[in-house]
């Protein structure tokens, strides 16, 4: 009788070998893998950042009583200036506002914030102040700064601002004092923003209808409002904005799918 083959395998040794060539090959992929996901993270959130801060000079611009409101209750300064100035309670978030009075905050809403400390989208609002108060050319002007932190785990640093050079308004209040009144934009920051509309009906649907920008006129172009003709639906309704890198275009589209027409409308700065 002929003895049995012995079985032929791998060493304890060789499985030894093999298993820590395994684990560390993945250990080297979830690192790249949570590697490029922090990048990802970084980069939505300076969009998501930029894209707020257009909003917000939109706000400064348009709504001449948002600045007065958001910081009211703000102290008195010294008329040479200071190096903050904030509101006597904490701003928690920040949006468009609505006035039933102008002129007035009393009743003062805002019914869609665009920042909340609770966090909006991926992004929390961690403070609001007017900062380097001082005069220049006979007024006064200041930082307007929105301190932004990401939820998500970014690469780098996890805080981020957002400056707007805004003109102090304000009125005498006392020997060397004056009281804060509210902030504009300064002319020269205005004038770098732009808004495009395009109005879109059924009868484009579904092509485009496109609103493209000179060639690198703007660093950053972001949808600011969809305005409907009416309450009707039934079809597929879309604004968008996208960038062109080969050319450095912003294009604003629409499609519409019923009636009536709606306006489709960006920001750019």
């Amino acid at each position: 009788m002929k003895n049995p083959s012995p079985q032929s395998g791998f060493s304890l040794l060789e499985v030894t070998i093999a298993a820590a060539i395994l684990g560390g090959l993945t250990l080297v992929v979830m690192k790249l893998f949570e590697t490029q996901q922090k990048n990802a993270n970084y980069f939505e959130f300076i969009g998501k950042r930029e894209q707020l801060r257009i909003e917000l000079v939109g706000q400064v611009l348009s709504q001449p009583d948002f600045c007065r409101c958001l910081f009211d209750g703000a102290q008195e300064f010294p008329a040479s200036g200071t190096a903050v100035l904030a509101a006597s309670n904490s701003v928690t978030k920040l949006g468009r506002m609505n006035f039933p009075t102008p002129g007035s905050c009393v009743g003062a809403t805002m019914p869609a914030p665009m920042v909340t400390k609770e966090g909006v989208d991926g992004i929390k609002l961690e403070s609001v102040a007017i900062r380097k108060i001082a005069p220049e050319g006979g007024v006064l002007m200041g930082n307007f700064e929105v301190l932004l932190s990401s939820v998500k785990e970014v690469t780098g640093v996890n805080l981020k601002g957002i400056r707007v050079k805004v003109g102090i308004d304000a009125v005498p209040a006392g020997p060397g004092m004056v009281s804060f009144r509210g902030c504009s934009m300064k002319a020269s920051d205005a004038t770098s923003v732009k808004t495009y509309s395009v109005v879109v009906n059924r009868n484009n649907s579904p092509a485009t209808v496109p609103k493209t920008t000179l060639p690198f006129e703007h660093s950053f172009c972001a949808l600011a409002v969809v305005q409907s003709g009416g309450n009707d639906g039934g079809g597929a309704d879309a604004c968008r904005v996208t960038y062109d890198p080969s050319v450095g275009t912003w294009t604003l589209t629409g499609n519409r799918g019923d009636d009536p027409a709606i306006t489709c409308t960006m920001i750019c700065r």
